[in-house]
């Protein structure tokens, strides 16, 4: 396996034990993937929302907005940008900033998906999910 394919095997280690309820375990492919991910010599941003994900295990809404930070910094209309402030805000209570974010990710969905990027298709359930979810709380239907 090359350095990335192991950083993402800890990663979906990690979300399948979370979604298992096993903290412990979650917690500890945490640990390594967030070192897997650190060794890498570049992050792309399909990366770098992983390792928010993985930091979100581990609690540190911190480290996911920095990677946030980073996706914008390359990509300002980046979907992933939103995906990780929402999921952070609502977990801090920041109403107020779980609305701006929806409102950003519809405001630039439809054209981030004309851009095919190849994270997009990876993940995209979690989007149109998010999606839904946004429009929802935009007073309109999916």
């Amino acid at each position: 396996m090359t350095p990335r394919q192991q950083a993402d095997r800890l990663y979906d280690r990690t979300m399948i034990a979370a979604e298992q309820g096993d903290s412990v375990q979650a917690r500890q492919f945490a640990s390594k993937a967030v070192s897997a991910y650190g060794m890498l010599d570049a992050l792309d941003a399909d990366a770098r929302y992983h390792l928010s994900l993985v930091h979100a295990v581990n609690g540190n809404a911190l480290a996911g907005d920095l990677q946030a930070d980073s996706i914008e910094a390359t990509a300002p209309r980046h979907l992933f940008v939103s995906l990780i402030r929402v999921r952070n805000a609502i977990a801090a209570g920041d109403t107020g900033e779980v609305l701006l974010g929806y409102r950003r990710f519809l405001e630039n969905y439809d054209r981030e998906m004309a851009a095919q990027r190849s994270e997009y298709e990876v993940h995209r359930a979690t989007i149109e999910s998010f999606r839904d979810q946004a429009r929802r709380a935009a007073g309109s239907t999916p």
